[in-house]
């Protein structure tokens, strides 16, 4: 995402630019890092909203370039 500037700039006035990445909410063992980022690759920097539905508001202004959302998920109750 940082190495597309028109991108970046999308993401700014869409306020998607704040939002928490998935590489932020994952807890891993450091010896397994590697192993993580080969799987996920760019996915580690997708963003998180609180529901998918987002996207309807940006069909007449879709972004300029390939990325990924991840829908929030709420905790599980005990």
């Amino acid at each position: 995402l940082e190495n597309n500037q028109n991108l970046s700039l999308w993401l700014s006035i869409h306020q998607l630019d704040i939002l928490p990445r998935l590489w932020q909410k994952i807890q891993i063992q450091p010896e397994w890092e590697n192993a993580l980022e080969a799987v996920l690759r760019e996915r580690l920097n997708s963003i998180e909203v609180e529901q998918l539905d987002i996207i309807r508001s940006w069909m007449d202004d879709l972004p300029p370039g390939k990325w990924t959302l991840f829908e929030k998920t709420q905790p599980a109750l005990s």
